[in-house]
């Protein structure tokens, strides 16, 4: 075999590579066998690919190896040695390799620890960043003034907050106020997002008159999310001139418009249901608000009169008769005897030590939801304490023995006692209804069955025999006339009352199915007739929100249905057994396809609502509203009022949304604030532009 045969058979041993480290295999573009090796640093250091033949030897002797003719007992042997690194080229461009190496390394670590340093940076400015988003929310949910978010930045740093580079800045109040206008949008944008998912939208306004006569409306909207509904907050308005229903037509429309983001379509389909309460310029017959908004934009909309100005509104009626009017002027009288003067408190204080627990006695304040209860309760409990100071002052010689005589006459008389007694129960039963009217969660069959039920204890605390003697009580009967069964028109009250058949209650109240069945359709029928109907809202022509084909077909699965899941309920009169109940039906897709237009009717029940008293909570919690705060929130008042109402949870609230508006509104300022120089300097001429002055 010739040389030439022995290089095509060789081969690259893998032991080489571990022998000498920089020793590699060359592989030439077109081939699968590698034919030469190559040295790495020595390719390095020349420029040039060093290609060495795949031989034992000849890689040995290019690392170094060499022998050697030295003298061994007279004679000359060749003796193998390694070469120095002063004798071998290859060391030599070893050691400047790992110099090369070494310097490389040491620069990519730096890079590497540079961009990992610039990346915890940026992470832990946006995290305190995102503390101080929460900081605000936190501040204004809790309804505190935004003057406290600069102090907080000393009590974090106080307790070894561990975040690099803890911001320093951007802890002003107005800077605040940009974190807080951030997230606002952030909660208008997830409004939208609700509102335009929602099958139908009830809405209420009030109104309230400031310290300084402004006028202001707040304007809530009202969707079901997973069968139980929500207020989603719309705004506090303050109006520039009278409040006219013209103009409070065209404010309740730009609102959810332009911040409900709902279009005119949305508006003539999904508002079924308006609260307000009962003044001429909201609920005129002719030409107020719910009027105009039904016959020109929301014609399947009720409008409804709020059950807590409904109820109070007849509760004022027994104000007529003498003997309540016996009633509030001794409670007035009480009250104004001792809390005009300090030594007067002091000595029924003192008098009631080991008699009652001396409290202080309440002012019937002619405003809403049943004032007269509170004072007429405590002077019951402190009557031994007040009729026994009052007794002794009479007695003594000083100015006070005239007033107090007259009052130790009404504290003893015994009818007008009798009247107080008699009074009590009908105060608590009015105040219990209209604590259920404004409750969240009450639904609109399960307030008419509390309404039921406080006529029925009415009708037996003053009517029937075992209540009082008609004889010496004969007035109390008068007192059951005071509209509490008429509580809505009877348009209203059919449509509320046919949207029961959707509440267990009503196939609780329904023990025979045969009588049950003409009630039912003829519930149906209404529904038929009013929301299954078409609309024309001038030229245009609405199609109804329900099918009453649909409806009528699907009542016989719906009947036999809600039969079969009344044992699933176990208290049909609980806050949230309809919710329950639809729920479960929701889950079979078998139901929601056969029933699809009484899942309709449900949502359409769950929407409605009892009136305004979201709104009048509103104004009770916001006491800033009616004082100088406001007038310093100025433009900020609508962002502070809506994180308040929101009650975010700090934990879900999605401040990288709120960061990424901020940190556009940022750039948008400094684009604002570059422009206005570049501006500036083009409006200087080019030769003053260099002058000094």
């Amino acid at each position: 075999r010739g040389k030439g045969q022995w290089d095509i058979g060789r081969t690259f041993k893998i032991d080489w590579i571990t022998k000498f480290p920089f020793i590699e295999p060359l592989i030439i573009e077109g081939e699968e066998e590698p034919k030469f090796a190559t040295c790495i640093p020595c390719s390095w250091k020349l420029g040039n690919q060093v290609k060495l033949q795949l031989k034992l030897d000849t890689i040995e002797k290019h690392v170094g190896k060499m022998y050697e003719k030295v003298e061994v007992e007279g004679k000359m042997e060749n003796i193998l040695r390694w070469k120095t690194k002063d004798e071998c080229r290859h060391l030599q461009n070893v050691d400047a390799y790992n110099s090369h190496l070494l310097l490389l390394e040491q620069s990519n670590e730096n890079k590497r620890s540079f961009m990992h340093l610039f990346e915890r940076k940026l992470k832990s400015d946006n995290e305190a960043i995102l503390m101080q988003f929460s900081i605000v929310l936190h501040i204004l949910s809790i309804g505190k003034p935004m003057s406290d978010y600069p102090k907080w930045r000393v009590p974090l740093n106080f307790i070894g907050l561990r975040i690099q580079s803890f911001p320093t800045q951007y802890w002003t109040e107005s800077s605040g106020w940009e974190f807080a206008k951030a997230m606002g949008e952030v909660i208008k944008s997830n409004l939208k997002i609700s509102l335009s998912n929602a099958t139908f939208i009830s809405i209420s306004l009030d109104e309230v008159t400031a310290r300084d006569c402004t006028s202001w409306v707040c304007i809530h909207a009202y969707i079901v999310e997973n069968y139980a509904r929500k207020a989603k907050f719309i705004g506090a308005f303050q109006l520039k001139g009278s409040a006219t229903s013209n103009l409070l037509v065209q404010l309740v429309l730009d609102s959810i418009s332009n911040i409900g983001g709902m279009s005119i379509s949305d508006i003539n389909q999904k508002i079924v249901c308006i609260g307000v309460d009962g003044c001429s310029v909201m609920h005129g017959l002719r030409n107020g608000l719910c009027v105009q908004l039904q016959q020109n934009y929301t014609p399947y909309a009720l409008g409804i009169h709020c059950m807590s100005h409904r109820t109070n509104l007849a509760f004022k009626i027994v104000s007529e008769f003498v003997f309540v009017q016996k009633v509030e002027d001794l409670v007035h009288q009480a009250y104004a005897f001792f809390s005009k003067s300090p030594k007067r408190i002091k000595e029924f204080k003192c008098f009631s030590d080991g008699i009652s627990k001396g409290r202080k006695l309440k002012k019937n304040i002619d405003t809403r939801w049943i004032s007269l209860i509170g004072p007429v309760e405590r002077l019951f409990e402190e009557y031994k304490s007040v009729i026994g100071v009052v007794n002794i002052m009479s007695l003594s010689k000083g100015i006070q023995k005239g007033k107090a005589h007259t009052l130790l006459q009404m504290l003893s008389d015994v009818e007008t006692l009798l009247y107080l007694g008699g009074m009590l129960p009908l105060l608590r039963e009015m105040n219990n209804l209209i604590k259920v009217s404004q409750s969240r969660d009450i639904y609109v069959m399960e307030y008419a069955v509390a309404r039921k039920l406080t006529c029925m204890r009415l009708e037996t605390l003053y009517s029937e025999t075992s209540g009082f003697d008609s004889q010496e009580f004969i007035e109390w009967e008068s007192l059951l006339q005071v509209g509490v069964e008429d509580s809505f028109c009877n348009t209203i009250r059919k449509l509320l009352e046919a949207m029961a058949i959707v509440h267990p209650l009503y196939w609780n109240h329904a023990k025979d199915k045969s009588l049950l069945t003409n009630d039912f359709k003829s519930k149906v029928q209404v529904l038929s007739d009013h929301f299954g109907k078409n609309a024309y809202l001038g030229d245009r022509i609405l199609e109804g929100i329900i099918n009453p084909n649909l409806l009528k077909k699907q009542s016989g699965i719906f009947g036999q249905t809600m039969w079969e899941q009344f044992d699933f309920i176990k208290d049909p009169s609980n806050s949230g057994a309809m919710t329950k109940l639809w729920k479960k039906l929701d889950i079979s897709p078998f139901l929601k396809e056969s029933m699809s237009e009484y899942f309709k009717v449900a949502n359409l029940c769950l929407t409605m609502i009892l009136g305004s008293v979201e709104d009048e909570r509103l104004w009770s919690s916001l006491t800033f509203i009616r004082n100088a705060t406001r007038n310093r929130l100025n433009k900020n008042l609508d962002t502070c009022l809506r994180l308040f109402v929101s009650k975010s949870d700090l934990e879900t609230f999605p401040f990288e949304e709120a960061y990424v508006i901020w940190k556009s509104q940022c750039q948008r300022r400094s684009e604002c604030v570059v422009s206005g120089e570049r501006k500036h300097m083009e409006d200087v001429e080019p030769s003053n532009i260099f002058q000094m002055d």
